[in-house]
């Protein structure tokens, strides 16, 4: 097993940077969000 995650190494590199930019990218759009949901109107 350990032998298979060494030889994939980039492929594991690369799912983890994207993991991490959409992960940042919904932290910094949770925010926006919560503006929006508390600018709506009532019953919108």
């Amino acid at each position: 097993m350990l032998d298979w995650l060494a030889s994939h190494y980039n492929l594991w590199r690369g799912l983890h940077i994207i993991g991490v930019i959409a992960w940042m990218a919904g932290m910094l759009y949770l925010p926006r969000l919560y503006v929006y949901h508390t600018k709506a109107a009532r019953g919108s």
